[in-house]
């Protein structure tokens, strides 16, 4: 719990870290450490997404087939649809 708390940042001498002294600040914490993960996650999937558009657009994929292939991404990654939730045509 103290390795996720702190972001995956492991040390070999838990005093030096700090952490919130009351449960309401830890809860905090634990909240903005996802917020930030969920960025990530999000950003990740929008990369992949143009990506996804640049290939098909190089190898001249038509528009509805390239829909296709970035719902099928999504489906992948265990989205249900693209990371912006547009669908381009």
């Amino acid at each position: 719990m103290l390795e996720a708390t702190i972001g995956g940042k492991a040390v070999d001498d838990v005093s030096d870290v700090e952490l919130p002294k009351d449960v309401a600040g830890l809860v905090l914490l634990a909240a903005e450490r996802a917020e930030i993960v969920h960025g990530l996650l999000a950003d990740g999937r929008r990369l992949v997404e143009q990506i996804e558009r640049l290939v098909c657009a190089l190898y001249d994929v038509p528009d509805e087939l390239t829909d296709e292939v970035i719902a099928h991404a999504a489906a992948r990654a265990g989205v249900s649809t693209p990371a912006d939730g547009v669908t381009r045509g």
